[in-house]
């Protein structure tokens, strides 16, 4: 693999890092750790380049990574048609996730592929729902176990 920090570096510009956008608690360790380049989420710096692709990448498959991801927020979906929305966005089937249990879900388009991975959570604030933060949201049901007769795909 080639490696891309000449390209990406001549395609870059100096990004400061002011008071108009916040830092996660995490921002100092990803500069510590190596992070010369940020993208802007959510108002936030999310950590986006430490080393050439080929390295990361090998890291991320062998190694250990963290990843700062306080960029994510929180969505709650609820309602009497929360737990059919969900149903239609994921291929996993949900109905015995328990109050304050979290399982791995993907999110999928009309055409299969793969939107997102959150976490699904049920929370027993409401009936019915879904948050997710995101990018990698973790998503909170809320309450009912979906209905009887709910589809899956």
């Amino acid at each position: 693999m080639v490696n891309e920090r000449q390209e990406m570096l001549e395609k870059s510009a100096t990004l400061y890092f002011g008071p108009w956008y916040r830092q996660s608690p995490f921002f100092n360790a990803t500069r510590r750790a190596g992070c010369t380049s940020y993208d802007i989420y959510n108002h936030m710096y999310l950590p986006a380049y430490y080393d050439d692709p080929e390295t990361e990448y090998w890291a991320l498959a062998n190694g250990v990574t963290m990843w700062d991801v306080g960029v994510e927020r929180t969505i709650e979906v609820s309602g009497p048609d929360a737990d059919r929305l969900i149903d239609m966005i994921t291929c996993r089937d949900l109905t015995k996730c328990a109050v304050k249990q979290g399982k791995y879900m993907l999110v999928t388009g009309p055409d299969g592929s793969i939107v997102n991975d959150p976490v699904c959570c049920t929370s027993p604030r409401t009936a019915g729902g879904c948050s997710s933060p995101t990018p990698t949201p973790a998503c909170t049901r809320s309450g009912s176990p979906p209905r009887a007769g709910s589809t899956r795909r």
